[in-house]
């Protein structure tokens, strides 16, 4: 099904056209950032009671500026008091993208989507999905906690690439819809999909035989013998072994390749040399401190330009 989703920048939305031109669900901005009245969207109220009156199935996203747990209660506050008394029947959607925060590490970002799925649950008893472009998906948002959590990806291509489960598929940000003016976001959703569900993946009736190996992945373990090692089958892999509630922890992975018939050899990953960035700092003068190459420091830390960074940023030193 195709699915718009919209803000203010939109400005004011005929409703009724977009429902004649075969639209019937929308996907509305709430707000932005911390619970304060300044940064929810100004057009929020009306195109949520529009859209309703004209019959629309809608959801809601916030857009995220979170660098830390607190900032992402903050958000998680901001977004209940902005649905609350509302009926949201096509889900929550946490928005992760924004440039300034992407150098905090998969962790930090695993925190954040954790504490804010966690406390909207609490406010309003409602599940998270988690938005970003296919980029984030399988570059920074790579903490395995994002792999419980419904997705909806961007890429603005003839076909979704992401090879992880979503359910929406946002592949347009120039898309034009009848009672609209100007360019809209447009995303095709799974018909199937109902808000809070989390797609899975099957699994073989015959368990994978893991003998012969020895190692501490189960990722890496179940890919040498042939099998997937995405989350969702690892998750339902557990379920089958009886180990509940996975989340993908070490303990739980070790378990699982010991209960396949492997041997589990811990190894030590070293741990990766980071570097946070201080005002005046620059590329060149990192890259020169610690001996590497600057063009390597960019391309490790995915900078498009890499004159652009910012006090706080945490660098990646390869």
């Amino acid at each position: 099904m195709k699915v718009i989703d919209v803000s203010r920048h939109q400005g004011a939305i005929d409703w009724s056209a977009v429902k004649a031109a075969g639209y019937s669900t929308a996907i509305i901005r709430c707000g932005y950032g911390d619970d304060t009245a300044s940064q929810d969207d100004s057009r929020f109220t009306e195109n949520y009671n529009n859209a309703k009156a004209n019959g629309f199935k809608v959801g809601v996203y916030l857009y995220s500026y979170a660098s830390n747990k607190d900032h992402a209660i903050s958000e998680a506050k901001h977004l209940a008091r902005l649905i609350s008394g509302k009926t949201i029947n096509f889900g929550i959607w946490y928005d992760l993208e924004d440039p300034s925060v992407q150098g905090i590490g998969a962790k930090a970002f695993g925190d954040i989507a954790e504490t804010f799925v966690n406390k909207v649950k609490e406010l309003t008893g409602q599940d998270v999905g988690i938005y970003a472009s296919k980029y984030w998906f399988t570059s920074i948002l790579t903490d395995a906690r994002f792999n419980a959590w419904t997705k909806w990806v961007a890429q603005y291509n003839s076909e979704c690439t992401y090879s992880g489960a979503y359910v929406g598929w946002q592949y347009t940000s120039t898309g034009r819809v009848n009672g609209i003016s100007g360019a809209v976001d447009i995303s095709e959703f799974k018909d199937d999909f109902k808000a809070g569900s989390t797609p899975t993946a099957s699994v073989p009736s015959d368990l994978p035989d893991l003998t012969g190996y020895e190692g501490c992945s189960i990722a890496g373990a179940l890919n040498s013998k042939g099998y997937p090692s995405d989350f969702a089958y690892r998750a339902d892999l557990a379920k089958q072994l009886g180990i509940k509630g996975y989340t993908g922890t070490a303990d739980q992975n070790l378990a699982m390749i010991e209960k396949l018939g492997g041997k589990v050899i811990n190894a030590e990953k070293p741990k990766e040399q980071t570097y946070t960035v201080k005002k005046g700092d620059t590329l060149a003068g990192i890259a020169k401190k610690y001996g590497k190459n600057w063009k390597t420091l960019a391309q490790a830390n995915h900078l498009a330009n890499p004159n652009l960074i910012y006090p706080g940023q945490v660098l990646r030193i390869v």
